[in-house]
């Protein structure tokens, strides 16, 4: 028993020595605390946030479309794919427009050529009736005058219808020879004339408005 006292004391004694011992090793550091210069701190921290820029692409930032925005959007697509559709559709139609105008200008110029001549046809056949009726009055009255006055009035309507179609007489006999008119076939010796003059007219030339279209056919005099 007296054991176990002494056992009690020494451990009260030594757990007395070692808290004696902490608050006397145990150091406390305190660390000062100023007020303005965290709210300076603090400020700054603050100024600095809101000067730094925003961060681009983020979803936060970015605004969204209405959807109003996109169906207007959409709209304007399909317009614009319609405006295109429209002018396809319409330079399609000015080419086939224009592919039957050549076409018919063309039928039309083949027709105009192959029926140049139906006008000048129908003024002859006129002519041509009456040389049919000449000969058939000559033949059953055998009478030679009314024969020439049915020719002479033949002559007559043919002058008229060539005269009404620009066709006119070149003029030869008595006039220098002129090669771009006249074709010269003979020369003849002729001392009265003057040389290169045309003395007579083996066929006569016309021209139709200024071109010719058949030169005269003469004689020119050759000293």
């Amino acid at each position: 028993m007296a054991e176990n006292e002494r056992v009690r004391t020494g451990a009260v004694q030594s757990g007395s020595h070692l808290k004696k011992d902490v608050k006397k090793d145990t150091t406390v550091i305190h660390i000062p605390i100023t007020k303005g210069t965290d709210e300076a701190k603090m400020k700054n921290d603050t100024e600095t946030q809101a000067h730094q820029p925003e961060p681009e692409g983020t979803p936060e930032n970015k605004e969204e479309t209405s959807p109003e925005a996109l169906i207007q959007e959409k709209e304007e697509v399909l317009d614009k794919d319609e405006q295109i559709r429209i002018l396809r559709e319409e330079k399609l139609r000015l080419y086939a427009e224009f592919e039957n105008f050549r076409r018919r200008k063309e039928e039309e110029v083949a027709n105009a050529r192959k029926y140049a001549s139906e006008e000048i046809i129908k003024q002859l056949l006129l002519i041509y009736d009456n040389f049919e009726r000449a000969v058939d009055t000559s033949k059953s009255s055998r009478n030679f005058d009314s024969l020439l006055e049915g020719l002479q009035l033949i002559v007559r309507q043919m002058k008229e219808l060539m005269e009404k179609e620009g066709v006119t007489e070149i003029a030869a006999e008595g006039s220098s020879f002129d090669p771009s008119i006249h074709q010269a076939v003979m020369k003849v010796d002729n001392d009265e004339l003057p040389d290169e003059t045309v003395v007579e007219v083996l066929q006569k030339g016309y021209k139709l408005k200024d071109r010719v279209i058949r030169p005269s056919m003469v004689k020119v005099s050759r000293r």
